[in-house]
């Protein structure tokens, strides 16, 4: 043996504390590079009340809780590209915070179809019409649906309740070989 007076358990306990401190140090030099300035970023947009970061194995879930009534399409779209400056590849998702109830969760459940055949078909028009019907026979404070070139953004609110939802469009091939959508 190359040390007969050593102790195995100093060795180990030196072990421990020097890995502890190297995690912890790179966990501290994360929070004051990358957490705190992205933090801060996305505070700072108009609507945006409070910001969260949450890691996990396959990257890192920003999750924004907005105030009712915000610019949703503007406020996802900014958030998503500081999120994708900051953190690159390690962003996962954005995500936006509600407090939905189960009569809510309802509500979307049945206007649910409308609104993912508008993205998958591009017929807003013809969504906007099927969504006016069914929302009579809701008991909603209000909804509103924003459509971008990349989203359909949903808010549902009932009282004090607010959903939001963000349905993915489909990219689709413009006829002529290049991108569209």
């Amino acid at each position: 043996m190359f040390c007969r007076d050593c102790k195995l358990h100093v060795i180990l306990i030196a072990f421990v504390v020097c890995l502890a401190a190297f995690l912890g140090g790179q966990r501290l030099a994360y929070s004051q590079r990358v957490a705190a300035p992205l933090e801060r970023t996305l505070a700072a947009l108009p609507g945006v009340v409070a910001v969260e970061l949450e890691s996990h194995g396959q990257g890192t879930d920003v999750v924004l809780h907005v105030e009712p009534g915000a610019d949703l399409p503007r406020l996802y779209r900014e958030a998503e590209a500081a999120a994708r400056e900051q953190l690159g590849a390690g962003l996962s998702r954005v995500r936006l915070a509600d407090r939905r109830t189960p009569a809510l969760v309802e509500a979307f459940y049945r206007i649910h179809l409308p609104l993912q055949e508008g993205a998958a078909t591009g017929r807003f028009t013809a969504m906007a019409e099927q969504l006016a019907d069914l929302a009579t026979n809701l008991s909603l404070d209000d909804y509103r649906v924003y459509v971008d070139e990349r989203y359909v953004y949903v808010m549902m609110a009932a009282g004090d309740a607010y959903l939001y939802e963000i349905i993915a469009r489909p990219h689709r091939v413009d006829p002529i070989g290049g991108a569209a959508g």
